[in-house]
């Protein structure tokens, strides 16, 4: 398992809320699923947006309010941006 990000790593990172929500088809459930087998930095992020996810639904909540899945991603780009340069 790798602990770089690859270039495949910001497209696959953009889906991780609709993977988490189970809202992706099973073709990219595979592909993503084989990423973060690969990817130790991807697999640990959709771990802790998971267990945002879960504590958001085990409060109440069927989503994460949209301020804060609108910080979850702009924090998704930073590290992005970050690894790549």
């Amino acid at each position: 398992m790798t602990s770089r990000r690859s270039p495949g790593c910001r497209s696959r990172l953009a889906r991780l809320f609709d993977y988490i929500d189970g809202e992706l088809s099973p073709s990219r459930v595979r592909a993503l699923e084989s990423h973060l087998d690969q990817c130790a930095c991807c697999a640990e992020l959709q771990r802790d947006l998971r267990r945002v996810v879960l504590a958001t639904r085990a409060a109440g909540d069927t989503r994460l309010p949209a301020a804060v899945r609108r910080r979850a991603q702009a924090r998704i780009r930073r590290l992005l941006n970050a690894r790549t340069r």
